[in-house]
């Protein structure tokens, strides 16, 4: 499967497919009724942000897609990642859109893949791109907000502490944070699984260097 990726600036006739209801299906229902997210997607306001959201096709069609907000940080009252997480994300963007402020960075929002489209690298292929455009920006960092696989069975667990937890053999214990071995030996610095500057709400801060490429054995 050969993954093409396109921003929605250079495609924009992609834009109802990148919304169609086969790939809306596949995000969390309580995500289709954030209010929040209508500063973003919403009629009106996504047009900013087609150079930062991504389409993945395969044979033209689109099976993939991936969304990013740009927004000026290290700025009184953004000195760290926010605890309110892909919400307060998008509101710094838009509030930066609205006043006119330059960005400084990105933050990944969503990627999203048909079934048929995983476990083949295309999931990084899109975060790769995200990093490209954070790099052609010229941003030094990328913040990814992450949902571990498993924290949903313990919702009231503060993420950070979640992130410490091990299983019998010391390795992290949510399955999200466990990659293939071959992957752990070859990547095991990488801190999309192993970095400390997570807040409660699951950011994470990875910069240009640390931001890897995965390849499976």
């Amino acid at each position: 499967m050969n993954l093409k990726i396109f921003s929605l600036r250079e495609r924009p006739e992609l834009i109802p497919l990148v919304f169609s209801s086969e790939l809306d299906s596949m995000r969390p229902d309580f995500m289709r009724h954030d209010r929040t997210a209508k500063l973003y997607f919403g009629a009106g306001v996504f047009s900013r942000y087609l150079d930062f959201a991504y389409a993945g096709l395969v044979d033209e069609e689109v099976v993939g897609r991936a969304f990013g907000a740009p927004f000026a940080s290290n700025i009184e009252g953004r000195v760290e990642l926010p605890d309110g997480g892909w919400d307060e994300v998008i509101r710094w963007a838009h509030e930066d859109s609205l006043l006119g402020r330059e960005p400084t960075t990105i933050s990944a929002l969503e990627i999203t893949l048909l079934p048929k489209a995983r476990g083949l690298g295309n999931a990084l292929a899109l975060l790769n791109a995200l990093k490209q455009c954070a790099k052609m920006a010229g941003f030094s960092k990328l913040s990814v907000p992450v949902r571990p696989s498993q924290k949903h069975h313990v919702p009231g667990m503060p993420m950070l502490e979640y992130t410490r937890l091990q299983r019998p053999d010391g390795l992290p214990m949510d399955s999200f944070a466990n990659p293939p071995r071959c992957w752990r030996k070859a990547h095991e610095n990488c801190p999309l699984f192993h970095d400390h500057r997570w807040n409660d709400f699951g950011m994470v801060t990875m910069d240009r260097a640390n931001i890897r490429t995965f390849r499976k054995c």
